[in-house]
């Protein structure tokens, strides 16, 4: 019989499907480990500093080192939890990605206004990741999709 399907021949392409992660999720994923891998960085060069001794007040530049590598290891913990799909993952995600806008904002004020809107942005682009459509059904939480069914 051409043009039918056998039953049950479907359920394979149907897993497929599930272990897709899209575009969107692929994105946010990527900008969050991007973070934490240049806050790394830094961390590394304000430990370096730090163990140079150039700063004037070694109690604030060490809080400043540990806040940094803490950060950097949210992030990327953060940025774990979206690639695997937890549904718990969004709320930490649209958090770090909002705090960017704080920061960047900041930067600004204090003299750095092409870091500081670079960070804006990168933060716009985060939570746009977070709120997009394909990102909700994908860490399970499309609700008005499973009201209509």
């Amino acid at each position: 019989m051409g043009g039918t399907v056998p039953p049950g021949s479907l359920s394979g392409v149907a897993e497929l499907e599930a272990g897709v992660r899209p575009i969107t999720l692929k994105v946010l994923a990527g900008l969050l480990w991007g973070k934490a891998v240049a806050l790394a960085g830094l961390t590394g060069w304000l430990l370096y500093r730090d163990l140079a001794g150039d700063a004037d007040r070694q109690d604030l530049a060490t809080f400043v080192t540990v806040y940094s590598g803490a950060y950097a290891a949210l992030l990327a913990f953060v940025g774990f939890a979206v690639w695997r799909r937890k549904s718990w993952s969004r709320g930490p995600a649209m958090l770090l990605e909002l705090f960017l806008l704080a920061l960047g904002y900041y930067m600004i004020r204090g003299g750095q206004p092409v870091l500081g809107v670079a960070v804006i942005l990168l933060g716009l682009l985060g939570v746009a990741m977070v709120v997009a459509a394909p990102t909700r059904r994908a860490l399970g939480l499309d609700f008005h999709r499973s009201e209509r069914t």
